[in-house]
């Protein structure tokens, strides 16, 4: 097996990983960001059954000619306002909570860095390869561990969302739950794709971009910037640079480009979907055909 796949069990790992690790960082605004993830999962559909629940009501009160203003009508009115009101309010705090988390996590991950930094000998830091590392550690810290963290956290929601909503669907109807499970399994295998091919390009064929971003900083050093006057190399640098970024960058733009080309493929197939499944469940309803979920 190819050692750059990431196997089931370290997707497993990383998840227990990221997970006691944000709690450490802070309980508070890692279970506020997993509930609000949750709460973005559920409530789209909650408030889709809610509508078609209350549209379905509405015609049926038309047809036997009955006062359409009743405590069944307000109840899902209450309802389907609910609903709305807390996904709204999700979205508007997920920015917020995110930011809250970031800066919690910037100040004490970086602070036990630079203490660890502090305690390294001589030789580590003679080593040619550790700025290579170093920047290769901070780009974990400054972006891309708090990312790990995000993507850890909506996986996460998304399962126990999507066990909920299994729940739901199945004594509905185990047909709508096909139907439902058509967009997510696909999107769970681009999101798989475009996060194995991304890994692959950072963690293999990253190296020789951190270098050149290595001998970007290193022109901020007195003694490089004496040697560059003197051999005159400056040039060559900043075309190693401007090359070498240009050739990484794009490889990670093309992969960008694929996955979210099919993930707007993917949202409009699942809007449909629930719309097919919001008309049937307003037929099933006016037809008569009562639909129970028990607790």
């Amino acid at each position: 097996m190819d050692k750059s796949k990431i196997k089931f069990q370290e997707i497993i790992n990383i998840i227990i990983y990221s997970t006691r690790l944000g709690f450490s960082i802070s309980r508070k605004f890692y279970s506020l960001k997993f509930i609000d993830r949750l709460f973005q999962v559920i409530l789209p559909i909650l408030e889709s059954l809610a509508g078609a629940a209350l549209f379905a009501e509405i015609v049926r009160l038309i047809t036997i000619k009955q006062n359409i203003i009743n405590n069944n009508i307000i109840a899902l009115l209450g309802l389907e306002f609910l609903f709305i009101s807390l996904r709204n309010l999700s979205f508007e705090l997920e920015d917020f909570l995110r930011m809250r988390f970031n800066f919690i996590f910037t100040e004490k991950m970086f602070a036990k860095y630079i203490h660890r930094l502090s305690e390294l000998d001589m030789q580590d830091h003679e080593d040619p390869n550790f700025k290579t590392l170093l920047i290769k550690v901070e780009d974990v810290l400054s972006w891309r561990g708090i990312a790990i963290m995000d993507r850890v956290t909506h996986m996460t929601a998304n399962i126990i969302g999507l066990t909920l909503l299994t729940y739901i669907f199945f004594q509905i109807n185990w047909l709508y739950l096909i139907i439902i499970l058509i967009p997510i399994i696909i999107n769970f295998f681009i999101n798989k794709r475009f996060g194995q091919n991304v890994y692959d390009i950072w963690q293999w064929e990253g190296d020789e971009f951190k270098e050149a971003t290595n001998s970007y900083s290193s022109l901020k050093d007195n003694s490089i910037i004496t040697e560059l006057k003197i051999y005159g190399f400056g040039d060559f640098l900043v075309q190693k640079f401007i090359k070498v970024t240009k050739k990484y960058t794009q490889k990670l733009v093309k992969q960008a480009n694929q996955k979210y080309g099919f993930t707007i493929i993917i949202r409009f197939l699942d809007q449909l979907l629930f719309s097919l499944i919001q008309l049937d469940l307003i037929i099933q309803t006016i037809a008569g055909n009562n639909i129970y979920i028990s607790i």
